[in-house]
């Protein structure tokens, strides 16, 4: 009695999907999550390339600025100078932080 009130149970409780292309769906779009996922990193792993590039290039255009002198500026050259490297820096550590920051953030 208690085994046919069960199976009559199990059969009421049948869950029936209304949209017959719903598993395909679902499919779908946890494969083009996973492709998104892979095109994330591969665009942060491009994105740090450039960035050393860009350090590199900063610290070179700095150091070769410096040893260039500006007749007409005197004195103001090397002021010049100092604000551009400081903007450098300020960039750098702030490009820094941020690819720092989207690398290690928690996977959502």
């Amino acid at each position: 009695m208690e085994e046919n009130n069960f199976r009559n149970m199990m059969q009421h409780s049948k869950l029936e999907i209304q949209f017959p292309d719903f598993e395909e769906t679902v499919m779908e779009k946890i494969q083009a999550k996973e492709a998104s996922r892979r095109s994330v990193w591969k665009n942060l792993k491009i994105s740090w390339i450039f960035f050393f590039i860009g350090t590199f290039f900063g610290l070179f255009v700095t150091q070769f600025l410096a040893y260039i002198r500006v007749p007409f500026l005197g004195e103001n050259s090397k002021l010049i100078l100092l604000v551009g490297e400081i903007l450098i820096v300020l960039v750098i550590a702030s490009q820094f932080d941020s690819l720092l920051r989207f690398t290690f953030k928690k996977r959502e």
